[in-house]
């Protein structure tokens, strides 16, 4: 009998580990592991590992909710990098209140992103050079570069500058 209960524990308990989805602990990993498992990693592989927010966003290529993010730190100075590749994207300078409801910022660098038109929609979208969606531009006549890079926040990390 006991060793049934010891069994039945053992199995709730992998079931609990197993649908919980805390998400890889990508902090622990080097910008080329990072990459190397972004580009390689399978849709299930990705789904389990990234928690489900970063799943809709980055894989799926969706939008999080409208000002919701859980980063803005346009009063600080600093880079945001992309939320597994680490490359760095924006600069802090470069964000504004472009009032989208998500991040706005008026430059990228370039060298760390990809655009894609979507096909159905015709967006511009923004990509990591890894393949991590980040969310499209638009054009804002009002910007001296005439882009409005419109982001998810959960697509970045923020590192301030000392």
């Amino acid at each position: 009998m006991r060793a049934w209960f010891v069994l039945l524990v053992c199995l709730l308990l992998l079931l609990s580990a197993c649908s919980s989805n805390q998400g890889m602990d990508f902090s622990k990993m080097n910008q080329s592991e990072k990459i190397a498992w972004f580009k390689g990693a399978s849709l299930d592989e990705k789904r389990t590992e990234l928690t489900p927010q970063q799943y809709y966003v980055l894989v799926d290529q969706q939008m999080e909710a409208s000002i919701i993010g859980s980063i803005n730190y346009k009063n600080k100075n600093g880079t945001y990098y992309t939320a597994i590749c680490d490359y760095p994207v924006f600069s802090s300078q470069d964000q504004f209140d472009g009032h989208s409801g998500w991040l706005d910022f008026e430059d990228v660098n370039y060298s760390s992103v990809q655009f894609r038109e979507h096909p159905r929609t015709g967006e511009i979208q923004v990509l990591s050079i890894c393949g991590e969606y980040l969310g499209y531009v638009i054009d804002n006549d009002a910007l001296d570069s005439n882009r409005q890079f419109v982001i998810n926040s959960v697509a970045l990390r923020f590192e301030k500058t000392t």
